[in-house]
């Protein structure tokens, strides 16, 4: 869920007060994932997440799982809750966007799951089952077996790099599962991507789950399928049939699979397991790779002379870039060398920046929002320092997809290290 729309206070402001929500107090831009803009919304009542449909999420889709979270919230569920505005309105607008508002759901997501909360795992996703099954909403599985040939077709049409025994391989698995595919299970609205990231817990115990713009009509031994494949594997790619077991006993603590569902269960995960290898290698093949830059800014008595350098490493490819002033400062060749790097990529970018300037990764994502409220005033009420060029790069940073990351400078990072060296040498240079 990274951060490709960006916001300023007041737009949020804007928007809270279509739903009679007056008490905003903070903001913060969740980076996890890569579907949608979610930010997390603070007020002295009560946390929400805005989240703005970026990719993948159809228009005549978001209906459904508007009314699937709302009808779930409404059985007590653990899911979020959709929020109407005051036109009782659940699907908004914002910067001509679908977006909703959604109650914040407690816990966190692990990164490690045990067989302990695989049991609970199974219970919740029996649980959904049980109140789905009753549902008469619908929506058909765009990832499902009918689609998958045709998905691998356009991918080995469009690239001719793969090679022919995993292409034959490929293709013989496909026919074996639809051949073998089951006709008539149990079904209704499953999630379909019970990922560890989409499942929350609190105090270890499963708290809620999040993320259902997969959610479809399949069968429910499919779900089970699929966390098979998302959590019942160890680091070491091992299957974990003791995860697995606590999974199936959690789940049967509240709905018993049938004879037919155990016995297709093989083949519905090795169906699941063709989806998750299906979609990734057309992502791999169809998804623009992330620019990487580096940039640092050098600045000999500060003030002094300044230099600054910046490398930009796109599709394997290396472009330096480096400059200097006759006087600055440090910190001012730290802004100029991401200003100028960001003016050499495009709009339609995904960038992610390293340097080791706490003042410039601070500055973006903790003081900016607060300056410009101020009209560039800091908390002394006098003018930011080096606004001219916080200014600029603003405006640069609002036209692009950006994440920030810190490294430790003069440290083990090799283009930290080279990027530090080159703004050094413009420094010197200059006369």
């Amino acid at each position: 869920m990274a951060v490709y729309t960006k916001l300023e206070p007041q737009e949020i402001s804007n928007f809270l007060q279509q739903y009679n929500i007056y008490n905003f107090k903070d903001y913060k831009g969740i980076t996890e994932g890569v579907e949608n803009t979610n930010y997390f919304i603070r007020t002295s009542e009560q946390d929400y997440i805005l989240t703005i449909y970026e990719k993948r999420v159809a228009e005549n889709d978001l209906p459904f799982f508007i009314k699937l979270l709302s009808i779930l919230s409404e059985k007590r569920f653990p899911c979020p809750k959709p929020i109407a505005n005051k036109n009782n309105e659940k699907i908004n607008k914002i910067k001509n966007k679908n977006a909703a508002l959604v109650t914040f759901l407690s816990g966190k997501s692990k990164n490690k799951i045990t067989s302990e909360d695989c049991f609970q795992i199974g219970k919740i996703a029996a649980q959904l089952h049980e109140l789905t099954k009753q549902l008469k909403l619908s929506r058909k599985n765009n990832l499902s077996i009918e689609n998958w040939k045709s998905i691998f077709e356009k991918t080995i049409k469009e690239k001719i790099d793969l090679d022919e025994t995993t292409i034959k391989k490929t293709k013989d698995y496909l026919s074996f599962l639809e051949n073998n595919w089951p006709k008539n299970l149990p079904q209704g609205i499953i999630h379909a991507d019970l990922f560890p990231d989409n499942i929350f817990f609190t105090t270890n115990k499963v708290s809620g789950i999040i993320d259902f713009y997969f959610a479809c009509n399949d069968f429910f031994a499919y779900e089970i399928a699929i966390c098979f494949n998302s959590i019942c594997f160890d680091n070491n790619s091992t299957f974990n049939m003791t995860k697995a077991k606590n999974l199936i006993d959690g789940y049967s603590s509240i709905r018993i699979l049938s004879n037919d569902e155990k016995k297709y269960l093989p083949i519905l995960c090795m169906g699941a397991a063709m989806r998750f290898f299906l979609t990734r290698l057309y992502d791999f093949y169809n998804t623009d790779t992330e620019t990487i830059v580096y940039t640092d800014g050098s600045c000999l008595g500060n003030p002094g002379k300044g230099g600054w350098a910046a490398v930009i490493i796109k599709n394997n490819q290396e472009e330096i870039i480096f400059g200097s002033e006759k006087n600055s400062t440090n910190n001012r060749m730290e802004l100029t060398a991401a200003i100028n790097a960001l003016l050499k990529t495009k709009e339609s970018e995904k960038i992610k920046i390293y340097t080791d300037s706490k003042y410039l990764k601070d500055g973006i994502e903790k003081w900016i929002n607060n300056w410009k409220n101020n009209n560039w005033k800091n908390a002394n009420k006098k003018d930011v320092k080096n606004k001219d060029l916080w200014t600029k790069l603003d405006s640069l940073i609002n036209k692009k997809q950006i994440s920030w990351e810190w490294v430790k400078a003069h440290s083990i990072n090799e283009y930290n290290n080279k990027v530090d060296i080159l703004a050094r040498k413009a420094a010197s240079a200059n006369d």
